[in-house]
């Protein structure tokens, strides 16, 4: 157990046992799936998605302007797509 655990886990007092913080759950267990979460969203065709997507957004933005990534998935390729247009910030 990596001392980031060991620091999530307190003590449930009326049962005087272990609680994982579920924040933490979360995180590892996004850690676990996200390299085979990207490679499988790098098989599937979505270029009529992506260009559908930045041409909505170019149609209501303009080049330049600021635009944040709110992180619902890995930033490929929309997100490397956005940042080519856009002054692109990723949170």
């Amino acid at each position: 157990m990596n001392s980031q655990s060991k620091e999530a886990l307190r003590r449930d007092d009326e049962n005087a046992r272990p609680i994982k913080d579920p924040k933490l759950i979360v995180a590892e267990a996004y850690d676990q799936i996200a390299e085979r979460y990207l490679k499988w969203r790098g098989q599937q065709p979505r270029e009529g998605e992506l260009a559908r997507w930045l041409g909505l957004l170019s149609d209501e933005v303009q080049p330049g302007a600021r635009v944040l990534d709110i992180c619902c998935g890995a930033g490929i390729p929309l997100t490397e797509a956005l940042s080519k247009t856009f002054n692109f910030r990723s949170w």
